[in-house]
């Protein structure tokens, strides 16, 4: 009887036993459970710290706990549907909006948040070493609603050339008449070049420096010859230059009995266009032109040949053919000129 009533007993306190061993060994396998689905996370959002504890899953999951909606333009490490698994930081960063102000046009810019020279590099805009960046620095961070104007800083160079006028030499010429010219060496035009250094702000001027000034091209001085020949135009049209010129009274004579055709100059024959003169002031030999006075015509041109012992200084005789043409010819003042030209042959001048 006793045997069988702590039979019951036992059986009465082994069933609540096990069933509080139960429970417990529940409750420690879902606690087990919960905590492997719980992820702890640090979002940096625009520079704040947010530790954040979830449940959730992903990355957007995340975010939802702690307030933050992304817009388009946000920056986020990771994409939202990634799995915190692996997952312990997240960086979100909202772009700021600045103006640049560059080459006539305003262009608005949305960045994350870096140095004045790394956004205007990231949106294509390029600066030499001589342009000018107003609002900021290069270094300095770019921050919301900042102002920048790129000025335009343009560095030429501008060739002037200048022309130089070259000089005019005149020089005497015993191959000319009086009044003549000849261009012995044609004159040229020099150049020179002067170089300036130009800097333009946004293409206007603001400064010019002389950097070279140098004669590209030498001038040419173009010499021209002048005629020193006196010269002068007879009756006949015939141009007579000449060296010398004399006043002289002339008388005429023609062949004689005596003498004959004789002349003075040995080998040489008397006729018209013969004179005799006094060798002491016109060389025997010495070819001639003589013109009349005063009206009278012209003897034309002759060569002193012959001498006469009563042609002595400033006298000539001229021979014709006749004595009638010696008559009418009596005695006259002439002007006698030495020709430049000794070489030519009066006679066929005569014509």
């Amino acid at each position: 009887m006793k045997k069988g009533k702590y039979a019951k007993l036992f059986a009465l306190v082994r069933y609540p036993v096990m069933l509080i061993g139960v429970t417990v060994m529940s409750i420690a396998l879902a606690s087990g459970i919960f905590a492997s689905n719980i992820n702890t996370v640090t979002i940096c959002y625009n520079g704040t710290l947010i530790d954040v504890t979830t449940t959730g899953r992903t990355v957007k999951e995340a975010l939802s706990v702690a307030g933050i909606n992304l817009t388009e333009d946000d920056y986020i490490n990771h994409d939202i549907d990634t799995s915190l698994s692996g997952v312990d930081f997240i960086e979100i960063e909202t772009p700021i909006t600045l103006t640049v102000n560059v080459e006539g046009r305003e262009v608005m810019i949305k960045s994350r948040q870096s140095t004045v020279s790394e956004v205007l590099e990231q949106n294509d805009i390029e600066l030499t070493a001589r342009d000018l960046v107003i609002g900021a620095e290069l270094d300095e961070i770019t921050e919301n609603g900042m102002n920048l104007s790129i000025v335009r800083i343009q560095e030429e160079y501008d060739i002037e050339n200048i022309t130089i006028e070259y000089e005019t030499e005149y020089v005497p010429s015993n191959y000319l008449l009086k009044g003549q010219t000849k261009v012995l060496t044609p004159g040229r035009e020099g150049v020179r070049t002067l170089v300036y250094r130009v800097i333009k702000e946004e293409n206007v001027e603001i400064s010019r420096t002389l950097v070279s000034d140098k004669i590209t091209v030498n001038p040419i001085k173009e010499i021209i010859a002048y005629g020193t020949i006196a010269n002068f135009v007879n009756s006949r049209g015939q141009t007579v230059s000449y060296t010398q010129a004399y006043e002289m009274t002339a008388t005429a004579y023609t062949a004689c009995e005596k003498w004959g055709y004789a002349v003075h100059m040995p080998g040489k024959r008397a006729r018209v266009g013969v004179v005799a003169v006094d060798p002491t002031v016109i060389p025997l030999g010495t070819k001639l032109y003589v013109e009349g006075m005063y009206g009278v015509w012209d003897y034309g041109f002759c060569v002193a040949w012959d001498t006469g012992g009563a042609i002595k200084g400033h006298k000539i005789d001229l021979f014709m053919d006749t004595e009638e043409e010696c008559f009418r010819w009596g005695i006259k003042k002439v002007k006698v000129y030495v020709l430049h030209d000794q070489s030519i042959d009066v006679f066929s001048l005569r014509g």
